[in-house]
Parts: structure tokens; C-alpha cells; sequence
């Protein structure tokens, strides 16, 4: 079954050209041994996310990767505006506003 669509709103005080908001990164867990599950019990790292509203995908940093102790799952092709690259793909699980949670998400990596 499909899941609904889930949306959050952020407010700026002027008119924004990037969209930004606190995230939390962690490494996948499993929802059914974690369902409360806050970026605290899961050792979640704090960033500053950056939305492009145009983007067809979406990718983490090296840094992110580094910090949370992230291990490739696979590998893809990502295009950029410098061409296509390969990438290594990761397994995360991303806290946004704290209470809306992407589980189990797979990300490349920008280099």
C-alpha cells in the first residue's frame, strides 16, 4: 500500500533563496525495535538540511557520512551540472523538525 504524501512548513522572515531547516541523520534502524523513535535514542546527528525545490534526487556530505559512521550499500550513477559520476549509496534515517522521520532512507553521497 502506498503511503499518503507528508509534507512540513517552514517560516522565514523575508523572502528565502535557499530553503533550509534543522535535520537529524542516523543510521537506519528498524521501526518495529525502535517506534518511538527520537534522534536521541538513535544517536542522530544534527545538520542544517538544504532544499532544492527542483532536485529530482536527494544527497548526503561526505561529512555526514564520516560523522555517523555510514557503510556503502551500493553503488549509482548521480548526474550533476559537472557530469555523471558513480556514488556510493547509503542507508540513513533522516529526523526532520524532530516528529517527521524519512526511515530506512537510501542516499547517495555528493562528492
Amino acid at each position: 500500500m502506498p503511503q499518503p504524501p507528508q509534507s512540513f512548513t517552514g517560516k522565514f522572515d523575508l523572502r528565502a533563496r535557499i530553503l533550509f531547516s534543522p535535520a537529524w541523520v542516523a543510521r537506519a534502524f528498524d521501526l518495529l525495535k525502535i517506534p518511538k523513535a527520537s534522534p536521541e535514542k538513535v544517536n542522530a546527528q544534527k545538520y542544517t538540511a538544504i532544499w532544492d525545490t527542483g532536485a529530482t534526487g536527494c544527497v548526503i556530505g561526505e561529512r555526514v557520512v564520516n560523522e555517523c559512521n555510514l557503510k556503502p550499500i551500493s553503488i549509482t550513477k548521480v548526474y550533476t551540472a559537472d557530469g555523471e559520476h558513480d556514488a556510493f549509496v547509503y542507508l540513513i534515517s533522516l529526523f526532520c523538525q524532530i516528529e517527521f522521520l524519512f526511515p530506512n532512507w537510501k542516499q547517495p553521497v555528493a562528492n
